[in-house]
């Protein structure tokens, strides 16, 4: 059962850009069916554009989730969420046309964190959030 964040203002609409966005609509997709699960709130930064450890704390409140899907997503956000598993899906539409083509596609069905797809391995990685930490 793949669990769905959507970031939506309304919860009708995916109209949120990730790294701009303070409300995540959760939903469970059960086969052919889903259920709304809860609203997750990421508080506001008090910082103009992107602050360092935005993405990690939005990526932390969704780790749970096996996809987020976004009006927009950049680079270093979606290297944020694919590292920790989750993937990462721009589609600026309602959220009922998503989940009616994620069920009529069968796009969750294989891959995605619960199936072990995702940037998980012991291997050392280059993307940029490891690059970041492993600087310091």
């Amino acid at each position: 059962m793949p669990r769905l964040a959507f970031a939506s203002s309304t919860g009708l609409m995916v109209d949120e850009h990730f790294g701009r966005c303070g409300r995540y609509v959760i939903i469970d997709l059960h086969g052919a069916q889903w259920d709304n699960v809860e609203t997750r709130l990421l508080p506001p930064s008090n910082a103009s554009g992107h602050e360092a450890g935005a993405f990690e704390r939005a990526a932390a409140l969704l780790s749970d989730c096996d996809a987020v899907f976004a009006a927009k997503v950049g680079p270093y956000a979606a290297e944020t969420l694919i590292h920790r598993g989750i993937r990462v899906f721009e589609a600026p539409y309602s959220v009922e046309a998503v989940l009616n083509k994620l069920i009529r596609d069968g796009i969750l069905q294989s891959g995605g964190a619960a199936a072990g797809g995702g940037h998980r391995s012991e291997a050392p990685c280059a993307c940029a959030p490891c690059t970041e930490r492993n600087r310091s």
